[in-house]
């Protein structure tokens, strides 16, 4: 099912891998930055966020780029919205 504001989306075809980076330990390169270039231009990214935080499960919490935040990003947006948060 795709919600009606993915149709708009910047990342719309893009690789799924872009906002599934491998992370390694190599903290010269920001495995996020390609991701954060799509949603940078993104007109849709609040709606993109919302849908994440709303409809995640907890172990999917802890992966990909969703309305250009990270995990770790979005586990802070979610206690400050008030939300449960998961172990990240």
């Amino acid at each position: 099912m795709r919600l009606e504001w993915e149709e708009k989306a910047a990342c719309k075809g893009a690789p799924v891998e872009t906002f599934f980076p491998e992370i390694n330990g190599d903290k010269t390169d920001n495995p996020w930055l390609p991701a954060r270039n799509y949603c940078g231009q993104c007109t849709v990214k609040k709606q993109c966020l919302d849908a994440a935080l709303k409809y995640e499960q907890p172990i999917l919490m802890r992966f990909g780029m969703w309305g250009g935040q990270t995990p770790t990003e979005r586990g802070v947006t979610a206690s400050k919205r008030g939300r449960k948060t998961y172990n990240l």
